[in-house]
């Protein structure tokens, strides 16, 4: 829409009504600064590095990495009650939870590859597999996440 404006051309349809995102996202942030939690975000983000450091390091296996997962799948769960911590930046605070759905869907990525190549080794795949001699692909919605392999090249063309 953007384009079409800068190029003269309006009326290409209806913005997008971002009201109730908005609203939600004021709310949480709300619950954020009035939490009551006795840990601070910052705190949190140190575990998640912990995490990251024991089970996504130079040599994985499928038991670490789904520990990892269930570490990061409990502070998802409590994400949410975390207290605001002012001794760091607002984004530092507001950011929380993606960078833990990042950590979820890297630890879920590497998971899912039954196999050696790179910087990624697994020592129960010590091989490479020509089956995953494409992208790791990902999604996540309410559902979870689905990975998949692109086989067809699509995101890679």
């Amino acid at each position: 829409m953007a384009a079409n404006d800068i190029n003269g051309r309006t009326g290409c349809g209806k913005s997008p009504d971002f009201r109730k995102v908005i609203e939600n996202e004021e709310k949480a942030l709300a619950g954020m600064l009035s939490s009551k939690s006795s840990f601070p975000v910052i705190y949190m983000k140190d575990m998640l590095a912990d995490t990251m450091r024991k089970y996504l390091g130079i040599v994985r296996t499928e038991d670490h990495l789904r520990k990892g997962i269930e570490d990061v799948d409990y502070y998802l769960s409590v994400a949410e009650q975390i207290q605001y911590d002012s001794s760091v930046s607002a984004y530092a605070n507001y950011s929380l939870k993606g960078i833990l759905a990042l950590a979820k869907a890297i630890l879920t990525c590497a998971e899912a590859r039954k196999e050696s190549r790179g910087a990624h080794y697994r020592s129960d795949f010590p091989q490479s597999s020509d089956a995953f001699l494409c992208s790791t692909l990902i999604s996540c919605d309410r559902n979870g996440y689905r990975v998949w392999q692109d086989k067809e090249g699509t995101y890679e063309n």
